[in-house]
């Protein structure tokens, strides 16, 4: 999800901050982008999941995995289900589309920093970056909010600097390889140190925080070095173009899946799922409805909703 996160912020900077900034898009156009493109989906699995669940209710007397009451229907039927400070909410419906809820936030924090200019401002961004870090280690504010946003951030960042100056990536990197030696060095105090109180525990979860981002950032790094370098430049663009197009639709089927198969095989146990042949079907039923959503819902339904919005 981080690195999901990373590559959201990467790809809005590139594709959408010059034009807020020049407000060739406005707010309405952006949120009607966002609606048609998110939207449609999360509502026809969130029906989906809701009838399996209340099938697979009836046989086994609970649900399964997630939390299925009206309350949280209303919250998914708004997108809002997971814009709570309750860390022990696990999710609910079809569970994996919390993280979309969560960054929909994220994009309105986005549009309005674009809007004023101030992502130009480095230093800016730089402390909001490590304003929601302190926020998540002290738990204060939205839960999962404040990853998303340094997260989605922190790719924006990445992205600027390597379309405006990339020797700073090349320094940044030796700084992140700098960092993880401190890290090695103070984990095991850290670890050992982390119940003495609240605030130390903080700080434990601040510092796993700064490590887990600089990990994923470099992950990205390296692998935006590659699309660079032009190594996959005899590869058709299409073929990114549908991969891409794809990881929305089979990000929000793969939950549906795993409860239908669960209720087609009704194992008596869960170690049924290690077999290969269980998995690899899974898997290939997963793509498959990725694309088969994708191309004959997602793209059907956005083109007719945006006509709509334009009238």
């Amino acid at each position: 999800m981080p690195i999901f996160w990373i590559i959201s912020g990467i790809v809005f900077y590139k594709f959408y901050f010059k034009s807020i900034e020049n407000k060739t898009v406005n707010i309405q156009k952006f949120v009607r982008n966002r609606f048609t493109r998110l939207y449609p989906l999360h509502f026809l699995t969130l029906i989906i999941v809701a009838l399996l669940q209340i099938y697979y209710f009836s046989i086994h007397k609970s649900y399964f995995i997630y939390i299925n009451n009206l309350k949280y229907f209303v919250l998914n039927v708004l997108f809002i289900q997971n814009w709570n400070t309750n860390p022990i909410n696990l999710g609910s419906f079809n569970g994996p589309a919390w993280s979309v809820s969560v960054e929909l936030f994220v994009y309105l924090v986005f549009f309005v920093i674009c809007l004023t200019k101030a992502i130009n401002n480095n230093k800016l961004i730089l402390l909001l970056i490590l304003v929601a870090i302190v926020c998540e280690g002290f738990h204060w504010g939205l839960v999962n909010f404040n990853q998303c946003l340094y997260f989605f951030f922190a790719g924006c960042l990445l992205e600027k600097s390597f379309e405006n100056n990339k020797q700073n990536l090349y320094k940044a990197l030796f700084a992140f390889l700098g960092y993880f030696i401190v890290h090695f060095l103070l984990r095991h105090y850290l670890n050992d140190n982390r119940t003495v109180n609240n605030f130390l525990q903080a700080i434990g979860d601040i510092h796993g925080a700064i490590q887990l981002l600089f990990i994923c950032l470099c992950i990205v790094y390296l692998v935006r070095i590659l699309f660079d370098l032009r190594i996959f430049h005899k590869i058709n663009p299409n073929i990114f173009s549908l991969l891409g197009n794809l990881t929305y639709s089979m990000y929000l089927i793969h939950f549906p899946l795993q409860l239908v198969f669960y209720i087609v095989i009704n194992p008596t146990s869960y170690t049924v799922f290690n077999a290969p042949i269980v998995f690899l079907s899974y898997v290939g039923t997963t793509i498959i409805f990725g694309y088969l959503a994708f191309n004959y819902f997602e793209k059907i339904v956005q083109r007719k909703l945006r006509l709509a919005f334009d009238h």
